[in-house]
């Protein structure tokens, strides 16, 4: 890879661990609240959001507030366990 080039697509798997992981142990949330609780920018969520819906990892729900809430799939789980061995 060039030095120079731009940072690779593909997502950092420690950011996805501790996003799915936050998910896992407290329930579905917000973005803010997810962003807060799983320590990572609130840019570094919005990049990886649509990485984890793509790969149905998770799931996003408008509420009756107008919130999006975003929840861990039974795919992100088995995921997080994956991704648990190695990292």
């Amino acid at each position: 890879m060039n030095p120079g080039a731009k940072s690779q697509t593909r997502p950092q798997p420690q950011i996805c661990i501790r996003m799915l992981t936050t998910l896992h142990e407290n329930g579905e949330t917000n973005k803010t609240r997810l962003a807060n609780m799983s320590n990572i920018s609130y840019r570094d969520l919005q990049k990886y959001l649509p990485y984890l819906l793509n790969k149905k990892m998770i799931t996003v729900y408008t509420s009756e507030s107008g919130h999006d809430i975003i929840r861990i799939t039974s795919i992100g789980v088995d995921a997080l366990n994956d991704l648990s061995k190695w990292y």
